[in-house]
């Protein structure tokens, strides 16, 4: 409890992890000795275990080669002193001063590991540099991305919502763009569309659903580290000199293979569900914003088979 009560000395996530190893329930409260002041332990420690895995099988290899200088070290010195203490002889076919001479090369070249082992191994990462990693990646940025929402219909009157599938996730996933924290202009979500589709700028505009977004804190398939997402929606207008490209119930545009979905297909497929099921159950949930026919389309006219 020594941190608690130095004032002014927030504790390390090292420290903080310790805490947690030792068996103290985050949360709990402790009375300080100084000033008898109450401690708050509320850091937990969340990260995915495939990714806690790897950290630590990383940490143990260093662990491995911080103790294997000693045999290398071990082997030279036994050479060091067996030339001291040997008397060679010509044996096996070769002569007194070729074993010598063998000897001595080794011996280099036992020298040599053990000094590039002691590097490696005096160069590593402690299990304090390994406890302030494990608590790095458990406090993810949240990543801020706006989902463009293209809605239609097809020819019996069934809304329709553009999506695209994604090789890295494997399930299908609508249109989105990055955004950064505190940024949410319009503007900038059509320009990507602009992009995306190889169209000019005024091709689309973009209108952001004030009030409709969606957090979820799962693993990354890029990166395998468990990171905090937040959708906002953005509902997209195409122009009607633009419009030949999204009249196809399929169709494909920069490698990116495009298809005009209802929201019960997407609920319907297993990984979409699986993988991104919070952003569609949420669309369902909010059929009234999404769906209703006062919702104006992102193209008026009907989408083909």
């Amino acid at each position: 409890m020594r941190e608690a009560g130095r004032q002014g000395t927030p504790a390390t996530p090292s420290r903080r992890f310790w805490r947690a190893l030792k068996g103290r329930k985050l949360g709990s409260k402790r009375k300080s000795k100084v000033g008898q002041r109450t401690a708050h332990f509320v850091d937990p420690i969340t990260i995915g275990f495939d990714r806690l895995q790897i950290l630590i099988q990383e940490f143990a290899k260093r662990v491995y080669d911080r103790l294997f200088w000693v045999t290398p070290l071990a082997v030279a010195i036994t050479l060091f002193a067996t030339l001291i203490v040997s008397d060679f002889k010509d044996r096996y076919g070769l002569e007194a001063d070729d074993w010598r001479n063998g000897t001595i090369f080794l011996l280099f070249v036992f020298l040599i590991w053990t000094v590039v082992a002691g590097v490696k191994a005096f160069g590593h990462q402690s299990i304090s540099d390994l406890m302030d990693g494990i608590a790095r990646e458990s406090h993810s940025p949240v990543r801020n991305y706006a989902l463009t929402y293209f809605r239609s219909k097809d020819e019996s009157g069934a809304s329709l919502l553009l999506v695209y599938f994604d090789p890295i996730w494997q399930c299908y996933l609508m249109p989105f763009v990055s955004l950064q924290p505190g940024q949410s202009d319009p503007s900038d979500v059509s320009e990507y569309a602009t992009q995306r589709f190889s169209l000019p700028k005024e091709a689309f505009t973009a209108h952001e659903l004030v009030g409709h977004e969606v957090r979820n804190t799962k693993t990354s398939e890029a990166s395998r580290k468990l990171t905090n997402y937040r959708f906002t929606f953005y509902l997209m207008k195409v122009g009607m000199e633009h419009c030949d490209l999204f009249l196809k119930r399929e169709f494909e545009e920069q490698e990116r293979k495009y298809k005009w979905l209802t929201i019960e297909q997407l609920l319907s497929d297993t990984v979409s569900m699986e993988r991104n099921g919070e952003v569609f159950s949420y669309m369902r949930d909010e059929r009234s914003t999404f769906f209703a026919d006062r919702v104006p389309r992102s193209v008026e006219e009907a989408i083909g088979n």
